[in-house]
């Protein structure tokens, strides 16, 4: 992957959303499990927690949104300690992963995977130490698109014949705006996990989905409902090495 940025240029609209799981509450809790906290990877959890911070913490909060009704991933402490009703995160060697999308995984046990080493998944990772950094804040960006209810943009039915990635993972079931190329959640972005950024429309999107009532005039025209949509079952995981 390159840490590279890419400027996007004019406010694009997807969404590929699991309707029914978006969460209902503000402060979603998130753990780290037992069986895999290692006391010595500090640095790495701290990058997760800051690169979730930078996307869509970030993208959840300001503009029309009030502050306190942010939405905000709380707790981040050992499963053992509290914050287990939530998200809960086991640090692994095979490829990053989640159990479900968006609410999904309130209290489900390995509901995300995270690989912090890179020994056998995506080794490439390896090629410097500010590379393995990036490649952590990268998965974990897409990762968090998936807790918050996003399936792959390229799992949509309007998805263009140059896109050659097969649909991974469980479907959406809501369409919020036009194929975006350059979502965090496409496999075929030009750039790997779009440099571990928010697209311009992942960001005008999220916040439709969870404050529709701050963005009335884009939430109902843009959405459709397709109930043959979102029946799968499978995990969502991973993001292609990059």
């Amino acid at each position: 992957p390159s840490s590279s940025t890419t400027e996007v240029g004019r406010v694009v609209a997807p969404l590929l959303l699991r309707g029914w799981a978006t969460w209902q509450i503000r402060d979603i809790p998130v753990c780290w499990e037992d069986d895999t906290y290692q006391e010595d990877q500090t640095l790495e959890r701290n990058i997760v927690r800051q690169s979730v911070a930078d996307t869509w913490e970030s993208a959840l909060c300001g503009d029309e949104i009030p502050e306190g009704e942010c939405l905000k991933f709380v707790g981040w402490t050992r499963c053992s300690e509290g914050n287990d009703t939530g998200i809960r995160i086991r640090v692994d060697t095979t490829n990053p992963r989640v159990d479900g999308l968006g609410s999904e995984l309130a209290g489900r046990v390995h509901g995300m995977m995270l690989n912090f080493t890179f020994a056998t998944w995506s080794p490439t990772c390896l090629n410097s130490e500010s590379e393995r950094r990036f490649c952590i804040a990268a998965v974990a960006a897409h990762e968090f698109g998936h807790a918050l209810g996003m399936a792959h943009e390229q799992n949509r039915e309007d998805t263009p014949g140059t896109c050659d990635e097969a649909p991974q993972g469980t479907d959406g079931n809501v369409y919020l705006g036009p194929w975006d190329d350059v979502s965090i959640m496409n496999y075929c972005a030009p750039n790997w996990n779009n440099d571990g950024e928010l697209s311009p429309g992942d960001r005008q999107w999220i916040r439709v989905a969870y404050y529709p009532e701050y963005y009335p005039s884009l939430c109902v025209p843009l959405s459709v409902w397709d109930p043959s949509l979102g029946s799968g079952a499978s995990a969502n995981g991973p993001v292609p090495e990059p």
